[in-house]
């Protein structure tokens, strides 16, 4: 059981940041990340919370944290509050900016094991996004 307030309700999404399906789009994201990550995705962990509406909450999925293996480089920047901890040499975990851009940085389970570049930021960019990824690009293996 989820308990509202109107803390919780929902705001609009904004737009995506950057479309990663097409070249150009690609090249917004690189220009757009405060960061740029890849590795070999490990574990995936969806997150869920309380969606609230005026009649009540459900629950909805609220973005995912990926856990990349010890191959985890960085290609731009450096992540701060995009991921839980920071431990070099380690497998490590990066979370997403916001469900807002569920197209983007949706990964299935189906992908553990693929080579990734994750695109992120470090700042807010809507009311419902946060530091985290924002785009991914599966890469050869």
């Amino acid at each position: 059981m989820f308990f509202c307030s109107a803390a919780l309700a929902s705001y609009p999404c904004t737009p995506a940041i950057c479309d990663p399906t097409t070249a150009d789009g690609l090249r917004q994201c690189v220009a757009k990340a405060d960061w740029i990550t890849e590795g070999t995705i490990e574990q995936l962990t969806d997150n869920y919370g309380p969606h609230c509406e005026p009649f009540g909450c459900s629950s909805q999925w609220y973005g995912v944290t990926v856990t990349l293996g010890t191959d985890m480089k960085m290609l731009k920047g450096a992540i701060v509050a995009g991921r839980p901890s920071d431990m070099p040499g380690r497998s490590d975990m990066v979370k997403s900016a916001s469900h807002c851009f569920s197209r983007f940085v949706k990964i299935t389970p189906a992908m553990i094991g693929q080579r990734v570049r994750l695109f992120g930021t470090e700042k807010s960019v809507g009311p419902n996004t946060g530091p985290g990824f924002f785009a991914f690009e599966m890469l050869a293996q």
